[in-house]
């Protein structure tokens, strides 16, 4: 019997975007600019926390 193919979660998926963007916020700040670098750090964080309270929601709301 085969296996279903696992299809990434869109919650999973904007984990790993919020992550990835205060990864390239950090990691390229030198060449970016301290502002610009910070502004990577501050979109991947809205975007983790958006994604956080919408997981939370909809697990209350089930």
């Amino acid at each position: 019997m085969a296996l279903p193919s696992r299809q990434p979660s869109p919650t999973g998926l904007a984990f790993r975007t919020a992550a990835v963007l205060m990864g390239i916020g950090v990691f390229f700040m030198p060449a970016l600019g301290t502002w610009a670098g910070l502004a990577l750090i501050g979109l991947g964080a809205a975007v983790g926390l958006i994604t956080f309270v919408a997981a939370l929601w909809r697990m209350l709301t089930a």
